[in-house]
C-alpha cells in the first residue's frame, strides 16, 4: 500500500487510477495542441 496525506491506497487501485490519470493529461494536452 502507498499512503499519502494520511490517505492509504492498496497498488491494485493505484494502476487503474494512474491509468486513467495519464490517459486525462493526454486529453488535456492534445486539445491544447489543437488536434
Amino acid at each position: 500500500m502507498i499512503c499519502i496525506g494520511g490517505v492509504c491506497i492498496p497498488y491494485a487501485a493505484m494502476i487503474p487510477m494512474l491509468i486513467n490519470f495519464f490517459r486525462y493529461l493526454r486529453t488535456l494536452f492534445w486539445t491544447r495542441v489543437g488536434r
